[in-house]
């Protein structure tokens, strides 16, 4: 197999693996990672259930058993890059050497924070901001980083060329 952990959003997993599904009742996350499992897939991280009050339930299953889940407040905007930036941080953490359900976790935490403080530029969809621990903590009330630089200075004054012709 290309990959030991398939991470995707319910309706394409189910749409991609189980195209005949006749059932009414939607697949559950155990259906398709025994699908993703007859492709030697072993585990699978369906992300985007539907949860009562509001919430998106996010789980990670073997064929046997739920190996975890994470449920998270819906957020209402479509965005553009949340799978990417949730099998980056997944893959990432991977490799440093976490157990597969502490790293699941831990990357559906990252994801949730990079929504919530996701951006659009224009009328598109919203982008997640990965670097949203990089930018300053502001209070509610605070117009603006004093200590920062004076942005009226002039930062491009060119030096007066003494040189004699």
């Amino acid at each position: 197999p290309q990959t030991s952990v398939l991470v995707g959003h319910h309706s394409t997993l189910r749409r991609w693996l189980l195209p005949d599904w006749s059932s009414e009742k939607n697949p559950g996350p155990r259906d398709i990672a025994k699908a993703a499992s007859e492709l030697g897939v072993p585990y699978t991280l369906v992300t985007g259930l539907t949860a009562s009050d509001q919430h998106i339930d996010n789980v990670l299953a073997t064929p046997e058993t739920v190996v975890g889940h994470e449920k998270f407040e819906r957020i209402e905007a479509v965005f553009s890059g949340a799978g990417e930036t949730l099998s980056a941080a997944l893959a990432a953490l991977i490799a440093t050497g976490l157990d597969l359900s502490v790293a699941a976790s831990e990357a559906l935490h990252y994801l949730d924070r990079c929504l919530d403080e996701g951006f659009r530029p224009g009328m598109g969809h919203v982008i997640p901001d990965r670097l949203f621990w990089a930018l300053p903590e502001t209070e509610e009330g605070e117009e603006g980083d004093e200590g920062g630089p004076d942005m009226n200075a002039d930062f491009f004054e060119m030096p007066i060329n003494e040189t004699k012709h």
